[in-house]
């Protein structure tokens, strides 16, 4: 027992000091080996739900991510959001109206030329605009010494509106494809992405507060890295076996233009997410430490919510899927970035 305790903690410090390559290796292993991501994506746990929404292996994985990121979240960070509510509202409220810009903006350039696979792809870069802050922001923010109230606040605030945000992108997008001339996503509705995150994102997370405040912050903590090792295991899975989905069809019928356009509007997406925090930090004055917990909170998102809910709703999601795992790679890569440029710019004395 006690070699595979060593064995778990030393996988979950090799995975979390090395996260993005571990998704790429999911990547990889789902795009060759798609047959156990393929069975995690079918199995059901039992009769449609509401809107059709099917209770999934899935569906009960994501909720794990939330319901631990309840367990997780600290009260006396929370006391400290009263001082941060001016910026945090500056940020939530921009971190979703700049992304929605660019994507309204992506839409008229692509101009609908070949609807049959700008719709999906889009539908894919709307449902990245839609997600709430990523929860790994967290640990990259805390990694880089970043103000953690802020960084909490983020995840807190865009997870809890994420149901009424995700309504309203969405429905919006559906009318700007409609006066484009496109036909809007069959089997997909605001509707649905709204029940299934309130179903799968906000109430675990309530839940799994409300169960730290029943078993107590001291109860929590003693099974800190328990919970992490199962919270990154559970975030591996859910990647392979979204990528067992949308890969392999790419493999064997490689579509370059479609490729090389969700590459762009994605790395796009994150110049955008990433850069707005620059202003809002300029307009605040805020110092490093506020400075990175912005970057991490507005450039990252919980794009595993996103591939879980294509999963769910959409009929046939492989073009769905595919700029939504690319600009989850590509958001870690930002991360990294972020987190040299701030250790760069500490360095030269910036406190």
């Amino acid at each position: 027992m006690t070699h595979i305790l060593r064995l778990a903690n030393s996988f979950f410090r090799f995975a979390h000091k090395h996260l993005l390559w571990c998704l790429v290796a999911c990547y990889c292993l789902g795009a060759l080996l798609p047959g156990a991501g393929l069975w995690i994506r079918d199995s059901r746990l039992g009769p449609a739900s509401m809107h059709g929404i099917n209770p999934s292996l899935l569906s009960f994985m994501l909720g794990l991510l939330l319901f631990n990121a309840g367990l997780g979240l600290d009260q006396k960070h929370l006391s400290h959001l009263k001082r941060r509510l001016t910026v945090l509202t500056v940020a939530t409220v921009t971190g979703v109206l700049v992304p929605l810009a660019y994507l309204i903006a992506v839409s008229f350039l692509l101009g609908f030329a070949d609807v049959l696979i700008e719709l999906p792809l889009l539908l894919g870069v709307a449902i990245i605009v839609a997600m709430p802050t990523a929860g790994s922001s967290t640990a990259w923010s805390q990694n880089a010494d970043g103000n953690m109230a802020i960084s909490l606040g983020l995840v807190l605030v865009s997870t809890l509106l994420s149901p009424l945000v995700a309504y309203g992108v969405l429905h919006f997008m559906h009318e700007v494809i409609v006066g484009q001339g496109g036909r809007g996503p069959t089997a997909f509705t605001s509707q649905m992405a709204a029940t299934f995150l309130a179903i799968w994102v906000v109430v675990p997370a309530i839940v799994g507060f409300v169960v730290r405040k029943i078993l107590g912050a001291a109860r929590i903590e003693k099974l800190k890295n328990p919970i992490k090792l199962v919270n990154l295991i559970n975030l591996l899975l859910l990647n392979y076996s979204n990528a067992s989905l949308s890969l392999p069809s790419l493999i064997e019928n490689p579509n370059t233009p479609l490729l090389l356009t969700s590459i762009l509007v994605s790395l796009g997406l994150a110049v955008f997410c990433f850069g707005v925090a620059a202003p809002i930090a300029s307009i605040f004055r805020e110092q490093r430490a506020e400075r990175a917990s912005l970057f991490f909170g507005l450039g990252m998102r919980n794009v595993g919510a996103g591939m879980v809910l294509v999963s769910a709703v959409v009929p046939n999601p492989q073009i769905v899927l595919l700029p939504i795992i690319l600009y989850n790679l590509i958001q870690h890569l930002g991360a990294a970035i972020v987190d040299r440029y701030i250790q760069v710019d500490e360095s030269h004395g910036c406190k």
